[in-house]
């Protein structure tokens, strides 16, 4: 398993890449109906994809967090919501409508929010750079979503028939479980990196699943006060805790030179843990939130 989890480490960009085609394969596009969402979708954007990041940026900076800890986290801030997202806040027995909206347009403008958190790194490898980390993102998105809509369009039109229509979902949805399956166990060879001891392992995974709580909190938060005070762009708590804590911050690694990607797998690896466990751990707690909203 070492072996392989390495052997795969180094297809792990372009697995990411693949798995953006498949996740844009089988969006509900028509059913999207981003327009009666888009200031609520907006709003968090603005303030939990481009404000927040960029402000804990260079706060982390100016507390020198040294990078193996900071990068992390602000990758975890400044990335677009899980493509899984809409189908967790299903799980939670609420509507996806914004979620998917989010995911739709945090994707697209991605390449864009990452800015001001990547103007922060200074400190990075000489071998990043600002601008062809976003030109990658900006690659890597734009080849999912035009190959995804032609495919769509001239080779796998979508199934008018509601039995034909399961069915490819069903394969569509093995398959991002195996591609799921293959790019973890190629995280997994963070776990075979030379200095990881039990200790360092049970220190990021106990890390990990600290930022992603703490992710959902704030999100949850977010979504009751606005809810509460009946705002415009009021999100449900069920679908800010999710796209607030559930990050695709594999997406945004892609964008990294290799080398700057590798002391960070063991990190992506235990974060897939708590994102992955979500409907499961937090029903309960996203029921409390939906009540006391």
């Amino acid at each position: 398993m070492p072996e392989t989890g390495r052997l795969l480490s180094l297809w792990i960009q372009p697995l990411i890449g693949v798995l953006l085609f498949v996740a844009c394969l089988s969006i509900q596009w028509e059913g999207a109906a981003i327009k009666p969402v888009l200031a609520p979708v907006l709003m968090w954007l603005f303030l939990f994809q481009l404000l927040v990041p960029g402000m804990a940026g260079i706060a982390l900076h100016a507390m020198n967090v040294p990078l193996i800890w900071r990068l992390p986290i602000l990758f975890a801030l400044a990335s677009a919501p899980l493509t899984g997202s809409p189908n967790m806040v299903s799980m939670l027995s609420a509507s996806p409508q914004h979620a998917l909206a989010a995911l739709i347009l945090g994707t697209v403008v991605l390449p864009l929010t990452v800015f001001p958190m990547l103007l922060t790194l200074t400190d990075l490898s000489p071998e990043f750079s600002i601008l062809s980390t976003s030109l990658r993102l900006s690659i890597t998105i734009g080849a999912a979503l035009t190959a995804a809509y032609f495919v769509r369009k001239w080779v796998l039109p979508k199934p008018t028939d509601p039995i034909k229509h399961v069915r490819e979902t069903a394969v569509l949805n093995l398959v991002s479980a195996v591609l799921l399956a293959t790019l973890v166990i190629g995280l997994m060879s963070g776990f075979h990196a030379p200095g990881v001891t039990p200790k360092t392992l049970l220190a990021m995974l106990a890390f990990a699943c600290v930022l992603n709580v703490v992710m959902h909190v704030i999100g949850v938060w977010y979504g009751r006060f606005t809810m509460a005070k009946s705002l415009r762009y009021a999100l449900p708590v069920e679908t800010a805790g999710v796209i607030t804590g559930n990050r695709n911050m594999a997406l945004l690694f892609t964008a990294l030179p290799l080398s700057v990607l590798e002391p960070h797998l063991l990190f992506l690896a235990c974060y897939q843990i708590p994102m992955y466990l979500t409907p499961v751990v937090a029903g309960y707690f996203y029921r409390r939130g939906r009540v006391s909203a």
